[in-house]
This record gives C-alpha cells, structure tokens and sequence, in this order.
C-alpha cells in the first residue's frame, strides 16, 4: 500500500519532484478516479511509481489441460465448444458457463451472477481464447471459478507476469495496471537515481529506473517463486533506499544535536548518592549505570538524547523518576507524556508514592478533565506551581505553557509519533529527552536504529523475581484449564483471557472477546466479576474497566491485545490465550509481561491450536522455553523469513516497523554502514554525488 506517512525514499522525492505530475493527467485517468487514487495516498506520477505490486500471476508459459492441479493457478488456452447462461434452481442463482477444449481435455469456466453480454467477446463457439485461475479438480472434471479470460490474440502465447496491485476501491486492478503503465512509459526515463553510483556498485545493487520497471513488469526470465517471496536484487534495492533514508536521517540528527550546547545541570556525587538511597529496595547493576549514565548526559553541556530498553518488569520507571529527580534538583520541570490515560495515571501514583525528600510536586493532565480543573492546572504549570507534570497526549497541548520544562520523559516511545514526540521537546528551551521502550529489538539493532541516541539498556531483574511459566496446553484439556482458572480466583488472585477478535466471525472460526465473556459469567460462581475490553470501545468505558480490574472490582479480564503495554496488575498471575499462533512471539511475551508482576511468579497459558504444522508448534515452544523478550525477538525474526515491500513512498521519515529491520537485518546493517561511511567521508554532503542527499536532508530539516 503507498501511503503519504510511509517510511520510504524521501532522496528519491527531493531528487524528482519534477515528477509530480497529478495522476489525473494520465490517460484514462479522470477526475473521478484520481479521487479513488487520491483515497490510497497515490496523487502523482511518482506516488505510481512507488504502488508496487503485491504478488504476479505467472502467465509465462500455457499449462496443457490435462496437467492441472488441484488449488493451483494456471494459464490455459482452449478453444470455446459452449457458452451459455445456467440456473441453479436450488441456490436461486445464475451461473454464466463456458467450456473449452485443447487435444482430448475439456474445462468448464463458470461466473456467478454476472451478466452473460460481458462475455460476448469470448463466448462464440470456436473462439480460441486464453484464461488465468485457480483450477479445481472434482473426479475428471476439470472447473475454474471467475477466471481471467481474454481472446487469445489479445492475451499473446505467454504475456509474461502480470502485476496485482493492493486493492483500491472502485478502480478494477486491470485498471490500476494500465495506469501504472501508462505512467512508467511516458516518465519513468526522466527518473534520477539520487543514490550515488559507487555505492550501487559496492552493495551490487540494480538501478532505481530498472528496479522500478522490474517490480512492475518483470521479465519473463524472472525467478516466480523470488518475485512471490519479495526476494530478487529489485526488491532489495528497494528496501535499501528505505534503511538508508532512514539511516541518513538518524545521522543527520546526532549531527546538529551535537553542534548544541547547553548550560550543564549541576550533577553531584550526593545528589547520585541521594536517589539511590531514596527507593526502599536495593538497585540493579543496570539501573544505577543507567542513572550514573543520564547524570553525565545532563552534566555534559548537550541536549540528552537517551533511550532506556528494559524487557517488562525490569525496572525502567525507576531510572526515569531519578532522571526527574535531577532535573527539579536544577529548579527544572520534567514532563512524563504516557500513550493512555491508565498508564499516566499509574506514574502518577507512582511519583505520589516517592518519598517527601525528593521535593517532587506531580499533577496528572489528561484529555477527560473538565475545561476549569484544565486551565486551573495549565495556570499552576505556567507558574511553576508543578515540577513533575504526568499526561498523555494532552501534554502536546497548544494552551500548555511551561514555566521551565527541563526534561521530556516519554514512556514506550514507539507509541507516539516523530510529531507528537518533538511537539513535547518543543514545550522547553533545548530540552533533554529521555524515552523508554520495552519493546524486545537486540542491541545490535537497535544501536543502530536509533543511532542519534544514546543507550541504556536494562537486563536485570529487580529483588527476587519468579519468571512468568508459560505453557502450551492442546484444546482438549479445557477442563484442566478451567479448573485452574478457578484456582487462581479460589486463593484471591485475577486472570487475564486474550482473545484475537472482538465479535463473532463468519470467515473466521475463532474465539471472540464478547462471546468469551458471557461464556465464562454463565459457567463460573456469581461471586467472580468478568468483564472485557477491546479497542473498539470509546476510552471512557475502556478506561473504567481497566481502572476496576486494577482495584480488584473485577477478578476477570477478557481482551484483545490492546492489553499489551502498561497495564500494571501485581494481583493478576494467570493469562489464558486463545489461538497463539495469530500472535507474534514478541507480542505474546510482551502479553504474559501484565501477568506475575508482584515478584512472584505466574502462569501463561497458551491454548494450542487444534489442527497445527510441525513449524507453529516449534515456534509457540519457544515461549515454554525463553524468557528473555531480546532472544525472542530474535527467534520471532528466524521464524518470520522474508517479507513483502509494502509502503514504499518517497516522502516523509514515519518510522519502520521493527518487523521488517528484523527480517532484513543484514541488509539493514548494510544500509547503515554505507550512511556512516557517506557522512565519515563527506561530513558536509558537499560532493557533487551527494547533492541529492542535502537537498533532501536540508529540506527535512529546513536547513537551508
């Protein structure tokens, strides 16, 4: 899909934005369907460019009829012996059935419901005429349901691989072909390669023109199985110019963040000595090197740029509340902006918790607080009434003035925007940034993902802490899990029910949050409260449901995976998934992390499909086996293989996902290596080869 916030070539854009042409100037195209194309995010020629296609109907070569197989498209020709429209008395339907004959084999083509004038080109008896599906085989006879069918001088003896395209509504995809082609014929020669030539030649890469039209139209000599797994030399270079785009950016950042300078924070060795002394348990090796870290960040003269990773439970919230501790210590103020009101609410406790010593004055700021009791709080802010100001998105608001915000804590960063987490930043004068993620990426990767950053990561598990025992459990145990259920309610304790969708599905027979629900209110005791969430619900009611599982109203919580980050339930020690195998592994780990979080331990249950291959069931034992979310990031990788190119679009830095820099790690790497290598030897991009690339970055950036 081509989207204008997708991460993709923004080199690309800066290089040709000569080829902005509106896609309503191309042939065939009017204003009605430059709407639909406008509706995916496609308004110009380059955007077409960027529409890749997301598999390729192999038309190479004509399959005889007798060598169909059962489930497998194939490209046939034959020649038309009956052509005629049948009813289907018991259904109440039409079908439209044309049957063709090559040699001694015949095959029934056959549409349901559709008007038989459509097919008047190719239904004369003795036509000669080609067709694309999927055969179906019933004894000897031979059918394909709503084939593709053209005369077959028309379709040519092998027309080759023909693209199909991500839907788009309204538009037929021979359409959105034609259009396609339409635009690579007539602009894609105009194209500039704004990736300089020695390096395509190092990293053996192919040309941006050639990949382009490769990707559209491949050859006929192209590897199928390659083009259907995303895997040829044209899908790489592709993905390259998406890592080094971003990589370029990463780069470009540390580059001006460390032209900064800043009045250093006073930083002393009590102050370090007071924190520690402050929380009433002992800290971990990587906590106090995280916190011994953020003290010479914000003693060195520049902007702190700082990302605190810590797999779940592993203590980040302390780390961020000493960061705030020096910040008020320097008569700063210290926001902490959380992605929902609940988690905000629980660093607002948390902070309230903290001894008096630590001079902390927090105030809780979110989107549901009635217009008075906000501007009340945004005048105390002002004023510096409020040290420590804890919210959501309303911390990004317009009317929020700061009297001196010091320090930007953002908490599970990747949740947030690049707008919404320089939108805080912007609230003070040079302001230091600390984010924190428990999202499982490892070290490798991340440094260098997140290359204008500095690292903490956090390994170590505070006190004496039981690890989460997760257990993969066939269906046909319902009993033993049940009464398991049962126990955990029985000595005082709450459960967690994860369910892949919200209602009950035609398409789809899988369990269901709100049928779960009321199965389990009519099969348990009164006594147990159940109750369920899932992302359709408007935030209010997600929010008091949420609020009364947290003080123990509720003994039982059925969701969907909008349970994953943040929800802090030490009393909860049991969660019960239902269908794992739609889950990530890291998703999954990152869903037991609600569970055991009082120390001492809890059980994961995962209720192991029905019907299942030696691959998932290898791949779900890894979660009985590991604890640790980096391995399993790392398995989730191995297990995933390659991917397909979506969101290529050549404008605009909206982040990767991290699914797809796992996948393609190595070439990833590769990708940032030749960034570095790019800004160690011209720092200043002043070459005539990187005249793309400033252009690009300046305008980003507005640099000049």
């Amino acid at each position: 899909m081509a989207g204008k916030n997708d991460t993709s070539s923004a080199v690309t854009e800066s290089a040709n934005s000569f080829l902005n042409v509106p896609v309503s100037d191309l042939k065939g195209v009017g204003a009605k369907r430059a709407d639909l194309f406008a509706q995916k995010g496609i308004t110009t020629v380059l955007d077409l460019f960027y529409f890749f296609p997301g598999n390729y109907e192999d038309r190479t070569k004509i399959i005889p009829l007798d060598k169909l197989e059962d489930g497998k498209p194939a490209f046939i020709k034959g020649t038309v012996v009956y052509a005629d429209e049948e009813n289907l008395p018991r259904r109440r339907k039409k079908i439209f059935k044309i049957i063709i004959s090559r040699k001694t084999e015949r095959l029934e083509l056959v549409w349901f419901n559709v008007n038989k004038n459509f097919f008047a080109a190719v239904s004369e008896p003795g036509t000669l005429i080609c067709a694309y599906g999927t055969a179906k085989l019933f004894g000897n006879k031979k059918q394909m349901y709503h084939p593709d069918v053209v005369t077959a001088d028309k379709a040519g003896e092998s027309p080759g691989f023909l693209p199909v395209y991500p839907s788009i509504e309204g538009i037929p995809n021979k359409v959105v072909r034609t259009t396609v082609k339409t635009a690579v014929d007539n602009y894609l020669d105009l194209l500039i390669d704004p990736v300089p030539e020695n390096i395509l030649k190092k990293q053996k890469l192919p040309g941006l023109k050639e990949s382009i039209r490769q990707l559209h139209f491949p050859d006929k000599s192209s590897d199928y199985d390659c083009l259907m797994d995303s895997d040829t030399p044209f899908h790489k270079r592709i993905r390259f110019d998406r890592f080094f785009n971003l990589m370029l950016k990463v780069l470009y950042e540390r580059q001006i963040r460390n032209r900064i300078s800043v009045p250093p924070l006073k930083i002393t060795g009590k102050m370090l000595k007071d924190i520690t002394g402050s929380f009433p348990f002992e800290l971990t090796d990587d906590q106090l090197a995280g916190i011994r870290s953020i003290g010479e960040d914000l003693a060195g003269g520049r902007p702190m740029n700082r990302l605190v990773m810590g797999d779940v439970g592993t203590g980040k919230t302390v780390i961020a509340a000493a960061a705030a501790y020096m910040a008020v210590k320097n008569n700063l103020q210290a926001a902490l902006m959380a992605p929902t009101q609940l988690l905000a609410e629980q660093h607002m406790e948390y902070f309230c918790s903290l001894p008096p010593e630590m001079d902390f004055k927090p105030v809780l700021l979110t989107g549901n607080l009635k217009k008075a009791a906000r501007e009340e709080i945004y005048s105390a802010v002002k004023k510096g009434d409020y040290n420590i100001i804890i919210g959501t998105h309303a911390l990004i608001q317009d009317r929020l003035i700061f009297n001196n915000l010091g320090l930007a804590v953002i908490d599970e960063q990747h949740r947030f925007g690049v707008q919404q987490r320089a939108s805080i930043i912007e609230k003070g004068k040079n302001t230091h940034v600390l984010s924190m993620s428990a999202t499982p990426i490892p070290r490798t990767i991340a440094i260098t993902l997140y290359g204008d950053r500095d690292f903490s990561f956090i390994g170590q598990y505070p006190g004496s802490r039981v690890p989460v025992s997760t257990l993969l459990v066939d269906r046909a145990k319902k009993r033993w899990i049940f009464d398991t259920l049962k126990d955990c309610l029985t000595h005082g304790r709450q459960a967690y029910v994860v369910c892949p969708l919200v209602d009950e599905s035609e398409k789809l027979e899988l369990k269901n949050v709100t049928d779960m629900a009321q199965s389990l209110k009519k099969i348990l005791p009164s006594e147990y409260s159940v109750e369920y969430i899932h992302g359709q619900l408007d935030p209010f009611t997600k929010e008091n449901r949420l609020r009364d599982f947290r003080s123990g109203k509720t003994n039982i919580l059925v969701a969907t995976t909008v349970i994953e980050v943040g929800i802090h339930v030490p009393n909860a020690t049991l969660m019960i998934i239902e269908h794992p195998e739609r889950l990530g592994l890291a998703q999954i780990h990152q869903l037991r992390g609600r569970i055991g979080r009082d120390g001492k331990g809890g059980t994961c249950i995962l209720i192991s499909p029905e019907t299942q291959s030696d691959k998932t069931r290898e791949r779900l034992c890894t979660l009985e086996k590991c604890s640790s979310g980096f391995e399993i990031a790392q398995k989730d990788m191995e297990f995933r293989g390659h991917g397909e190119i979506t969101g290529i679009r050549q404008s605009g830095f909206s982040e990767l996902g991290i699914g797809e820099i796992l996948k393609h790690h190595d070439l990833f790497t590769k990708s940032s290596d030749t960034a570095r290598e790019l800004f160690e030897t011209d720092p200043d991009l002043k070459s005539p080869e990187s005249r793309h690339i400033k252009t690009m970055l300046a305008s980003v950036f507005d640099e000049g």
